[in-house]
């Protein structure tokens, strides 16, 4: 077991407090040699204990359980860390840029469906580049985030429901061309859609999702690349 790297026991009917599973990891060895922990869609319940001294920690992937309580501020010492999945919890609190800062492998933030607060400055530049961000239904509004603006490498994109009340800014059609996925749907975000033939690459594999119902755009309906698989802009 010293030299274990990953360990898998995703859906599965697992029950009981996440801490017992850290717990009985043989903590000596297992802390310095992990890097993968899969334990996705199973029934662990209880807050995310201590896990700072995990320090070859790269994919922590815990979503689809039943934890619950702040997020501990020990995770933010993991700084190898290319994956982060907690989404479908019960986890609530404030997350603020000082979470990240040592978080510069981060390619993947999944903190989607949970009572969680981004308080996160308009200047703030995140020392990360994410090809995936997943923040439905956290709150992080009522501003349009500027910090967005640097992740220029994104594929998979969700912001919907996070209580944005803003005019989308112009920028933010040319974030990507490799975005695949794009949800803004319920949120108040106002303005006019530009050409998106244009912005986005219609010769790509695949084309690029694009969701933005229930919200308050307004003027003609855009060309849209040729590739896409669907688009959805009811409720406006």
């Amino acid at each position: 077991m010293c030299s274990l790297k990953e360990l898998g026991l995703s859906d599965n009917k697992l029950s009981g407090q996440f801490s017992q599973v850290i717990e009985n990891l043989p903590c000596g060895c297992v802390v310095n040699s992990l890097e993968v922990l899969y334990l996705h869609d199973n029934d662990f319940t209880g807050p995310v204990p201590h896990l700072g001294g995990f320090s070859s920690l790269e994919t922590l992937q815990l979503d689809v359980n039943r934890l619950n309580g702040t997020i501990d501020e020990s995770l933010s010492r993991l700084s190898k860390l290319e994956s982060l999945s907690l989404d479908g919890n019960s986890f609530t609190g404030v997350i603020s840029e000082t979470f990240f800062s040592n978080m510069s492998n981060l390619q993947e933030l999944v903190l989607a469906d949970n009572s969680l607060t981004l308080k996160l400055s308009h200047n703030w530049v995140p020392p990360f580049q994410l090809k995936r961000l997943s923040l439905a239904s956290c709150k992080m509004g009522p501003h349009f985030p500027k910090w967005l603006q640097t992740q220029n490498q994104l594929v998979h994109l969700d912001i919907s429901n996070v209580g944005i009340s803003d005019t989308i800014p112009d920028w933010f059609w040319d974030l990507s061309s490799k975005l695949s996925y794009i949800n803004l749907s319920d949120n108040h975000i106002k303005g006019k859609l530009p050409d998106l033939s244009l912005r986005f690459d219609g010769t790509r594999i695949g084309g690029t999702s694009i969701d933005i119902n229930s919200n308050h755009f307004e003027g003609s309906i855009p060309s849209l690349p040729s590739n896409s698989p669907f688009l959805n802009l009811s409720k406006n």
